[in-house]
């Protein structure tokens, strides 16, 4: 039985015809421990791969694969990482399937889109920036 409705399924897939370039979703766990909600965040990345053929989850074990968690800078998991023609530093960690869910398929479109939906104003403020800035949005379940 899957674990997105079909009915979701339906409006996420009309959602994800506006998904243009290859996008990857990079599931980061570990095999021997696996974490709290892993498997089930394995399955709903595997419908939401399912319903796009630009769309491509791989499963990495953070142990095994630390090169690629170095790589991404994946410092936690369970961690999704989210790349499209480039990285554009996309990291979910957790399971963002409750009221992050929507923005988590917003992300997947804009990572392929390779655009982040700012105005062009705030892009051009953001360049003036003195220093880099690593921006982390925390969410709790209520």
């Amino acid at each position: 039985m899957p674990m997105i409705k079909e009915s979701d399924q339906q409006a996420i897939k009309e959602r994800f015809s506006a998904v243009t370039t290859p996008v990857s979703m990079l599931l980061v766990t570990k095999k021997s421990e696996p974490p709290e909600h892993a498997e089930e965040m394995a399955t709903v990345l595997q419908e939401l791969a399912d319903l796009a053929e630009t769309l491509t989850l791989e499963i990495f074990d953070f142990e095994m694969d630390s090169a690629m968690a170095e790589k991404y800078g994946v410092e936690r998991m369970p961690a999704i990482v989210l790349v499209g023609e480039k990285d554009y530093g996309v990291r979910y960690y957790g399971f963002p399937f409750g009221h992050e869910f929507p923005a988590f398929i917003d992300d997947i479109i804009d990572v392929s889109k390779g655009e982040s939906g700012l105005s062009p104003e705030t892009r051009e403020r953001l360049t003036k920036l003195p220093t880099p800035v690593h921006l982390r949005v925390i969410s709790t379940p209520t």
